[in-house]
């Protein structure tokens, strides 16, 4: 358990009291009563502008992140920087193997992949707030929660 970074040898329960030393001195800078998520936080950038002016536009938001590696609500954090989500469980489903019609999805995002189209990153704040949705499995479902049609025409 020794760190090789010093002189001295230390032992285990040093090197526990130097690690729980930093980790205070790392969380000063948030409120006594912190959460998880208040220093775990998840960031969706566009792939066009991922930091800097017009970013927060582009992007989906800033959100508190729960979870780990080891958790449902699946995120790893990184190593040199562990308040920022370096990946997560992208897709999120809950499937009634009764039910033939439809499943219960969170998709942290939207289903257009064109930035500012209103379905970019419409569902982001479901996902957050564990909020799943219908999505039908079959033609006469689809057709039944359709609310738009687009005819493409050769």
């Amino acid at each position: 358990f020794d760190n090789v970074d010093t002189t001295d040898v230390e032992t285990l329960a040093d090197v526990v009291a130097s690690a729980a030393a930093s980790t205070q001195e790392r969380l000063n800078d948030f409120a006594p009563q912190a959460s998880w998520g208040d220093a775990h936080r998840i960031t969706f950038v566009s792939p066009m502008r991922q930091s800097g002016a017009g970013s927060e536009w582009l992007g989906g938001g800033d959100y508190p992140m729960s979870g780990s590696g080891e958790t449902l609500w699946r995120a790893r954090y990184g190593f040199n920087d562990p308040f920022a989500t370096v990946f997560f469980a992208s897709f999120n489903m809950v499937s009634d193997m009764s039910e033939r019609e439809e499943i219960l999805t969170a998709l942290p995002g939207g289903v257009a992949a064109r930035v500012l189209h209103p379905h970019y990153d419409n569902q982001i704040a479901d996902w957050h707030a564990h909020i799943a949705t219908p999505t039908p499995l079959t033609r006469s479902a689809a057709q039944a929660r359709a609310e738009t049609t687009l005819t493409l025409q050769p």
